[in-house]
């Protein structure tokens, strides 16, 4: 008997990692999250063809907290990360569109693999079947600029008054008021500081700049200063309608807002 076997049908080497299925064998479920520290069956890498990874990325360091998901690979940045949102977003701290970022995975110069960013609209071009791609949340914003949190507390106006050539601001002497949170409430403030001065000192001196502050038809205009209060900027327009601008600008607790009347 020839023991000399012909390579003609015979089956080709299996690739390591890979496994058979047969016919009646069911498809896994690829768009299932797999549990932290779990290897992927067998049956779900033979699909990395047609799958993506993602990965979500937690804060701690050890990665003790990091959680994995298979989706059928998207077409688009944005339908990848409404699959991670899917199957992710029990992990998130503030599982909204606006607040996911995905990262590919790239090698550096020195063949570290890193996490890095890339445009939405370069998607086919940047990620591939197969690829393994990380889920952030977008850095939250200091507490003291979000607009929808507003710190109260106490802030100095300084008011000005403009000559021929130049502006001069009574740097000598603050008003103390509390943070407004609009223009009109800033405007009711400084006129009711105004007013209560007069009447429980009548025989004190009061510039003329201040005078000014309560007079009827002025318009207030109010202004920020830099940290040696040498430069000033005006509020923008918007600012007296928009009570979002307004709490972007006006300056925190314990800061110095400029008022001038004209």
């Amino acid at each position: 008997m020839n023991d000399n076997k012909s390579s003609t049908g015979s089956t080709a080497p299996q690739p390591a990692g890979l496994s058979t299925q047969s016919a009646d064998h069911k498809a896994p479920n690829t768009n299932a999250a797999l549990a932290s520290g779990d290897a992927p069956p067998a049956n779900v890498i033979s699909a990395s063809s047609q799958t993506l990874t993602l990965t979500y990325r937690s804060s701690k360091e050890d990665r003790s907290e990091d959680h994995y998901a298979v989706i059928l690979f998207p077409k688009s940045y944005e339908e990848a990360v409404t699959g991670a949102l899917e199957l992710l977003a029990k992990y998130i701290t503030n599982p909204q569109v606006d607040n996911v970022i995905l990262r590919c995975s790239a090698r550096n110069r020195n063949g570290e693999w890193i996490w890095a960013d890339f445009k939405p609209e370069d998607w086919p071009l940047v990620v591939r079947p197969g690829d393994e791609v990380g889920v952030f949340e977008k850095p939250p914003k200091p507490l003291a600029s979000n607009p929808q949190i507003f710190w109260h507390g106490s802030i100095r106006v300084v008011c000005g008054k403009k000559e021929m050539v130049k502006t001069e601001w009574e740097l000598r002497d603050f008003m103390t008021i509390d943070r407004p949170t609009t223009y009109a409430g800033a405007v009711e403030l400084i006129q009711g500081w105004v007013n209560n001065r007069i009447a429980q000192l009548p025989n004190h001196y009061m510039d003329e700049a201040r005078r000014r502050l309560i007079k009827p038809g002025k318009i207030l205009t109010f202004y920020l200063f830099t940290d040696d209060l040498k430069q000033w900027i005006p509020f923008p327009p918007i600012a007296t309608t928009d009570d979002l601008v307004w709490k972007e600008l006006v300056p925190p607790a314990g800061g110095i807002l400029g008022v001038i009347a004209t």
